[in-house]
C-alpha cells in the first residue's frame, strides 16, 4: 500500500470521530503528499535526463573543428555541444572555396572544414 492509500484510509478512519481539526491537518498533510510526490517525480526526470547527458558527454569525441561520436561519421555542432550540452548533427557538407562548410540546423550556424574542399564527389 502506498503513501496516499494509507492516507486515505487514515482521512476515512479520522472522519468516524468528526473531528474537524484533525480532518484539516489530514487534508494539510495530504497536500503536502502529493506535492513531495510530484517534487519526486520531477527530480527522477532530471536525474535521467542528467544520466543521458553524462553518457554523451563520455561518448563525445573532439576532432577539430567538430564534435563526433564513435562509429558515427556525421559531425555534431560544436556551439550546440558546447553551450547547451545539445548534440546536434551538422548538415553538408557543401563545397566552399576554403573548404568543406557544414550548417547547424538549431543554431543556424556555419562551420568551415578548411583544406577539405578538394574531393570531387562532393
Amino acid at each position: 500500500m502506498g503513501v496516499i492509500e494509507s492516507l486515505k484510509e487514515i482521512a476515512d478512519l479520522v472522519k468516524k470521530f468528526n473531528d474537524d481539526e484533525l480532518n484539516r491537518k489530514i487534508v494539510d498533510l495530504e497536500g503536502e503528499i502529493v506535492e513531495l510526490t510530484l517534487q519526486i517525480g520531477s527530480l527522477e526526470e532530471e536525474n535521467e535526463e542528467l544520466k543521458r547527458t553524462l553518457s554523451l558527454i563520455k561518448k563525445m569525441r573532439f576532432k577539430k573543428p567538430f564534435y563526433f561520436q564513435e562509429d558515427d561519421p556525421v559531425p555534431f555542432c560544436p556551439r550546440c555541444w558546447e553551450k547547451e550540452k545539445k548534440p546536434v548533427h551538422l548538415i553538408g557538407p557543401v563545397k566552399v572555396a576554403t573548404g568543406l562548410r557544414y550548417g547547424c540546423p538549431n543554431c543556424k550556424d556555419f562551420f568551415v572544414e578548411e583544406g577539405k574542399g578538394s574531393n570531387p564527389d562532393l
